[in-house]
């Protein structure tokens, strides 16, 4: 019974830190994404926010 109890534990500790590192590196990429102005390539901002945001996730992930 204690291997399945340190087995569940393992399991939902690593869990929680694979949610917490993805959260952190999808608040990162919104920091660095609203450091620039888009408004030249993409004046309404639909676009070049989300794809600056998704490529420094992609960043961080590979990091």
């Amino acid at each position: 019974m204690d291997k399945r109890i340190n087995k569940y534990l393992y399991y939902t500790i690593t869990f929680l830190a694979i949610f917490i590192i993805q959260q952190l590196a999808s608040k990162m990429g919104g920091l660095v994404a609203n450091i620039f102005s888009y408004k030249t390539i993409d004046p309404y901002n639909l676009f070049a926010f989300i794809s600056v945001h998704h490529i420094m996730i992609l960043i961080i992930a590979f990091y």
